[in-house]
Formats: C-alpha cells, sequence, structure tokens
C-alpha cells in the first residue's frame, strides 16, 4: 500500500473541503436538486445528492452503464459519469443455502460511476 505524505493528505483534505463548501453553498442557495432519481423511481441519499451536484449534475434519472444497457439503452460515447457512494454488501445465505436477504450485512463503501438519462441513447442509435 502506498505511503501518502503529510503534503499529499493535506493537500486531499482541501480538495474534499472544497468539494463539500462548494456543494454546501449550491444546498443553501437551494440550486441542489433534490430530485436525482434511481432507475426504479426512489431517490439517491442526501450524501448522494450533494455528491451529483458538485459535479455540476442536475436533477433527473441516473443510472448506471450495466443497468442502462438492460433496458436497452447505451451510454453515448464521450459522456463522463457521475462518481457516488455504494455500500458492499455481503449477501447472507440462509441456513438452506439460498440466498436470505435479511441476513444481508455492509461490509463498507466504495464508489461507482452513474449517468443522466440524457447521456444514454437506444441501443443500435446512430450518434
Amino acid at each position: 500500500m502506498k505511503k501518502y505524505t503529510d503534503e499529499e493528505r493535506a493537500a486531499a483534505k482541501a480538495k474534499r473541503t472544497e468539494i463539500m463548501l462548494k456543494a454546501r453553498t449550491r444546498m443553501e442557495a437551494g440550486e441542489i436538486p433534490d430530485n436525482a432519481l434511481k432507475l426504479d423511481g426512489t431517490k439517491y441519499s442526501g450524501f448522494n445528492q450533494c455528491a451529483i451536484a458538485s459535479q455540476e449534475g442536475m436533477g433527473g434519472v441516473y443510472g448506471g452503464f450495466a443497468s442502462f444497457i438492460k433496458l436497452g439503452r447505451s451510454v453515448k460515447k464521450g459522456e463522463h459519469g457521475y462518481v457516488i457512494a455504494a455500500p458492499l454488501m455481503k449477501i447472507g445465505k440462509g441456513e438452506d443455502g439460498k440466498t436470505d436477504h435479511s441476513e444481508d450485512e455492509c461490509r463498507g463503501m466504495t464508489t461507482c460511476v452513474v449517468f443522466h438519462i440524457d447521456q444514454t441513447e437506444p441501443v443500435g442509435a446512430k450518434a
């Protein structure tokens, strides 16, 4: 594992602070939409709403690359996604060896990339 210098840690902390201040300023000004929706129609968490807004995102429907493929849409060439937080889940198994979601356990957090629906097109559409 890489050992970070004090200067690198300080620079990373300054960048995180800058991003959060930018998001807080936009939230207080009413610019952060609280209507960024997942493909299933549910809202993203407040943290992910801020993450999307701090990356110049807007309200609307967001989903991952594979999720859009399943819906018959593909991400347009050259589009850049929005990084959000996602839980790392350990899926529980019941005594019979089958999946038992009541035993699911969050093992930590990771990041994933989502795209706005305007960044996608129907599969087979010409750019």
